[in-house]
């Protein structure tokens, strides 16, 4: 179990700044502007950005949920991507106090992108595992999860 534990923090300590998956992003993209900025996201914001998948809006206060992080958290990371201009933020017609959010076309070209790696990674995942039967999977699932919940 130590091991598990070890692994986990191994991989979260890669959430830096030249991380692979930051670097991919950026290989993908021409506009110099759009690197820096995604050389600058931590995995919160790719995720926030992947929450437009299959929507055009967002309402802030639902993103503390929708990611499982602080309000504070998912505040901070609106309003890097709205810095970077890659969302807007208005405030919504029928209700003056919640705020929507929508991608901006450079948005859309992260999500684009953002799409594309979660395919990627999800087909070496698949590759690696391949010899993984779905009770091995659905295990391991389980134990992810008890891990989230408790920590």
């Amino acid at each position: 179990m130590e091991n598990i534990i070890e692994l986990l923090n191994q991989f979260l300590i890669k959430d830096s700044k030249g991380d692979k998956e930051k670097q991919w992003a950026a290989d993908q993209i021409n506009d110099e502007g759009l690197k820096q900025a995604i050389n600058t996201f931590e995995s919160r914001e790719f995720r926030l950005i992947g929450l437009f998948k299959n929507t055009d809006t967002i309402l802030l206060k639902t993103l503390p949920q929708k990611l499982k992080v602080s309000q504070a958290s998912s505040s901070r990371s609106a309003s890097k991507l709205q810095k970077a201009g890659l969302i807007e933020k208005t405030k919504s017609e029928d209700n003056q106090k919640e705020w929507i959010l929508r991608l901006t076309d450079d948005g859309h070209t992260i999500l684009s992108i953002k799409k594309r790696l979660d395919q990627k990674n999800l087909k070496e995942l698949k590759d690696r595992t391949r010899n993984f039967s779905d009770e091995d999977v659905l295990r391991l699932s389980e134990l992810l999860e008890i891990i989230v919940e408790h920590s």
